[in-house]
């Protein structure tokens, strides 16, 4: 929990404002080597909840603030999932990557590089 204070210690001039912020995710990477490169993929899951005094949209049920007399009226959630695919071929001193990435929250996005092997 936070606590913000417009004026310090003033809560009459105006009220402080709560909220918390709870965030959980799994991921998994792999990877694996073979003739053409090395291939890797991860795919993440992740949930953020926040929900806040004056932060955010209305929630269905308020939500009590412990250690105060107040309740959490706003907030927000979202959850992101994301996939990504790598490539990756080394060429003497040339070393090209490739990969394709996609999250619920963007649009996908293609990209490829050459880089120099040192």
């Amino acid at each position: 929990m936070d606590r913000f204070e417009l004026f310090r210690g003033a809560s009459n001039k105006y009220p402080f404002n709560y909220h918390r912020t709870d965030i959980y995710g799994v991921n998994l990477n792999a990877y694996f080597d073979w003739n053409l490169g090395r291939t890797a993929f991860a795919a993440e899951l992740r949930n953020e909840d926040l929900v806040s005094g004056n932060l955010g949209e209305p929630l269905s049920r308020p939500k009590h603030i412990h250690g105060t007399d107040r309740d959490y009226t706003v907030g927000l959630n979202r959850t992101n999932i994301q996939f990504v695919l790598e490539h990756n071929i080394i060429l003497d001193s040339l070393h090209a990557v490739s990969w394709f990435d996609s999250s619920q929250e963007q649009s996908s996005r293609y990209a490829n590089a050459c880089l120099p092997w040192s």
